[in-house]
């Protein structure tokens, strides 16, 4: 058998040129410098802002990539000497964005400068009253653009010149490094977050953000995300311990308020940093409650390519629960949920052909907003109105045209004997992973006879010695009869333990071999 560094070059058809170029340590140097128009005229008026000591508000968002640009600008607003306040709006009181009840409220308040953030290129109506009443707007913002931008000078990454699309955290960092001339760790530490996140393509400017983030995470910063780590600092143990319990608040509580002292605890600047900590642990325990109990709401409803599913639990599970329906079925997907204004609230989740703007360009009469990206997106229309949304989503989705059907990946083989440490690090030199550039499944003969369990919950989880194990909660015992050959396909994955890490290759499928 080939070498393992031979097979995961052959697995990401790479030479070793390339490999050479691919391990190389991420540089600072190589992350964007915005020098676009329309930061320098930000990073300007920002500066009267300053000089005519205005009041100036940062209008955020309620999931992680809203969060994490929130506490980057008031961080760096307040290096600056400018005691910005932030707002966090309600998931359920405020909705997505930037209202016109929120901007008369901002317009009474003598606010001279707003800046928002992973919101605003959809706020039309209500950037134009603020407009109009005087009060300039920065919108740092990385959704999709529509035909007419509102009137405020707007951060995008689609105008900057960025070679792949970024999160607004990831945005708000390299504007912060414009305003302040040089990079905060910290910043970038939450930049990068934000792009993990929001499942930003791993390639180019944002695989150099989330490389510089790993080695910082190594190195001791970042101390106000660590501290939410139950796992590993690297991309997966952000993306399942970390970024959920940044996500949660937003998801379940109506109270802006523990939402803006979220923001305030990652900039630095909250008064009682342990009760911003507990607020996203106990949201993250009680969201994981929910979204059990609303799994087991009414039946999902399909018709060909398509599926729908009314969510029973609160909107802010909507968005979970749909990315698990189109990770488990495989069809494009519209989960909605009942808002308590005689509203509804759906989230959209697709793939292949699928457009989100593409099929909001056909219910725009019924919508009262809309919001996201090509392939994940929310609306917001009349509850009288579902029918009709339900039967064009149907529609729309049942003509496109059909995708080939899914092949699984490629796995790379892999012996027992390779399940090491050393062999974890060459892994790692590929990485960081990510959408677009996926940690490899790996493929692993074994004798089903050699497998344990645990003796109380009965799942696979057997000792291969030196610190490295064979696990997974998806095979039980019994699921493989004693005696036979077995390919398992799964991941390697480094597991904190109480007595240390823990090499792991974590078992996602099992077959019987011949």
């Amino acid at each position: 058998m080939e070498s393992l560094l031979d097979r995961l070059l052959k697995h990401y058809s790479l030479s070793l040129e390339g490999y050479g170029r691919l391990k190389a340590d991420p540089s600072f140097s190589l992350l964007p410098k915005l020098d676009a128009m329309m930061a320098i005229s930000a990073k300007n008026r920002i500066a009267r802002a300053k000089e005519a000591n205005e009041k100036v508000l940062i209008y955020g968002d309620y999931d992680c990539d809203g969060i994490m640009a929130s506490a980057i600008m008031a961080r760096t607003l307040h290096k600056l000497g400018i005691k910005a306040e932030v707002f966090i709006p309600s998931r359920y009181k405020d909705g997505y964005g930037l209202n016109e009840e929120n901007a008369k409220r901002i317009a009474s308040k003598g606010y001279g400068l707003v800046i928002l953030v992973d919101n605003g290129v959809s706020c039309l109506s209500p950037i134009s009253y603020l407009y109009e009443k005087g009060i300039d707007c920065i919108a740092i913002d990385h959704h999709d653009v529509g035909s007419t931008l509102p009137p405020c000078t707007l951060i995008h990454d689609r105008l900057i010149g960025l070679e792949e699309k970024c999160s607004a955290g990831a945005l708000c960092f390299y504007f912060s490094s414009l305003l302040l001339g040089e990079v905060d760790y910290e910043n970038l530490v939450m930049g990068a977050v934000s792009v993990i996140s929001d499942v930003m393509p791993m390639k180019g400017e944002n695989r150099t953000l989330v490389g510089l983030c790993l080695r910082l995470l190594r190195k001791g910063y970042g101390r106000r995300v660590l501290a939410l780590l139950d796992a590993f600092p690297d991309e997966r143990g952000l993306s399942m311990s970390a970024i959920p319990k940044i996500n949660a608040p937003g998801r379940i509580l109506e109270d802006q308020r523990p939402l803006i002292a979220c923001a305030y605890y990652f900039a630095g600047l909250s008064k009682d940093p342990m009760a911003a900590l507990r607020i996203m642990e106990k949201a993250k325990e009680t969201r994981v409650e929910m979204t059990a109990e609303a799994e087991k709401g009414e039946a999902i409803e399909e018709s060909g390519n398509a599926l729908f599913y009314p969510n029973p639990g609160l909107e802010g599970l909507g968005g979970l629960l749909a990315n698990r329906l189109l990770e488990q079925k495989g069809k494009q997907t519209i989960v909605v949920s009942k808002a308590g204004n005689g509203e509804c609230i759906a989230s959209l989740r697709g793939k292949g052909a699928f457009d989100s703007s593409e099929f909001t360009k056909r219910v725009s009469d019924r919508l009262t907003s809309f919001g996201g990206h090509r392939y994940a997106a929310g609306i917001r229309f009349p509850a009288e109105s579902l029918s009709y949304v339900k039967d064009s989503f149907f529609a729309y989705c049942n003509a496109l045209p059909e995708a080939a059907e899914e092949e699984e990946e490629a796995g790379v083989e892999l012996l027992l004997s390779e399940i090491t440490m050393e062999n974890y690090a060459l892994l790692r030199s590929f990485g960081p992973f990510g959408k677009d550039f996926e940690a490899p499944s790996f493929l692993l003969e074994v004798d089903t006879s050699s497998l344990t369990y645990s003796p109380r919950k009965k799942m696979l989880s057997t000792s291969l010695g030196k610190g490295t194990s064979i696990f997974s909660f998806l095979i039980k015992e019994g699921d493989l009869p004693r005696g036979r050959k077995a390919e398992l396909r799964g991941k390697l994955i480094l597991s904190k333990r109480e007595e240390g890490v823990e090499l792991e290759f974590f078992a996602e499928k099992a077959k019987l071999l011949p």
